[in-house]
């Protein structure tokens, strides 16, 4: 329930600040919370309570790797085409972003890595922007990449 909302208001938010990659990759979040939701109840481990984690394969990163390079630097000029205020900056914190999710919803470690960039980009963002109230979300979300990653590493 809370994501939803945090999703909601957040892509209210970003959309006065005319960042539209950001907003984009919200409305993905928002559908791909109820897949991933399911995808997570199906491989929960009741004994344990945590969900299985996998970890991707040399090819999976060569791949997602890829895609983050080449995804981002379309998506920068779709960006610069618009009235888009940090196209830049947009396209590097959309696009891992939703690798990320797509990582999350297939339970990979390596998420917490691709959760890493965008945080720190996202968190350039909102200092060129100068909210104070974002800025500390997000080092707080720069450290939970890390304790994130340590968990699902067990």
């Amino acid at each position: 329930f809370f994501g939803f909302v945090q999703v909601i208001t957040y892509t209210i938010l970003v959309m006065q600040q005319k960042l539209y990659a950001e907003a984009l990759v919200n409305v993905f979040y928002f559908v791909t919370m109820i897949i991933g939701l399911i995808s997570w109840l199906s491989n929960y481990n009741s004994e344990e309570s945590e969900v299985e984690a996998r970890a991707l394969s040399a090819k999976g990163w060569i791949i997602s790797a890829m895609a983050f390079v080449l995804c981002t630097i379309g998506s920068y000029f779709i960006l610069r085409a618009t009235n888009d205020t940090q196209p830049f900056m947009d396209a590097v914190s959309a696009i891992p972003a939703f690798i990320a999710q797509i990582l999350m919803i297939t339970r990979y470690r390596e998420q917490w890595a691709y959760w890493l960039v965008v945080n720190i980009t996202t968190l350039i963002v909102w200092i060129n922007v100068k909210d104070w109230c974002m800025i500390a979300l997000y080092v707080f979300w720069i450290i939970n990449c890390f304790y994130g990653y340590v968990k699902w590493s067990k």
